[in-house]
């Protein structure tokens, strides 16, 4: 579907409840995030996590890794331009404040966080402050390796 991006990315050893992803939409666009999946792949025994969506109040110093468009953010059809999406993941320092928690579930580690809304419920990503994807609790197995997957589409 034209404006729809994968984004895509691996964090190893996470052990804390830092953010995960922070997404802020191109200049004059909006973000609907259709689905997100957080997984693990390097825990063997049971355990237990939280991920949400949560818009930042106060942005802070808030930086990770940069995400790059054609390597971590690939559209779905191979026709499409760059998104422009302002992507940061395994994030190192938090934003100082966030507002209320969307879309907030436990998982079990052995499975993993599935956000899939149906289309009039999808997160809508607006403006210059980013919203992020976050454990708000450290994981109860420990360190473990995680796989985020998130598609977004591109409105305006």
């Amino acid at each position: 579907m034209r404006g729809v991006y994968d984004i895509n990315f691996q964090i190893s050893s996470k052990n804390d409840n830092k953010s995960l992803l922070a997404l802020t939409p191109p200049s004059g666009k909006v973000l609907q995030v259709i689905s997100a999946t957080v997984s693990t792949t390097s825990n063997t025994t049971m355990g237990f996590a939280e991920c949400c969506f949560s818009r930042i109040t106060t942005l802070g110093s808030l930086a990770g890794t940069t995400l790059a468009d054609g390597t971590a953010i690939t559209p779905e059809e191979q026709a499409d331009q760059a998104s422009g999406i302002t992507a940061l993941g395994t994030i190192t320092t938090e934003a100082t404040t966030y507002g209320p928690d969307l879309a907030r579930e436990g998982w079990n580690t052995l499975s993993s966080y599935r956000y899939n809304p149906s289309p009039e419920e999808r997160l809508t990503i607006s403006g210059t402050t980013p919203t992020v994807l976050r454990m708000p609790t450290a994981p109860s197995a420990g360190a473990v390796n995680l796989d985020v997957s998130v598609k977004v589409q591109i409105i305006g």
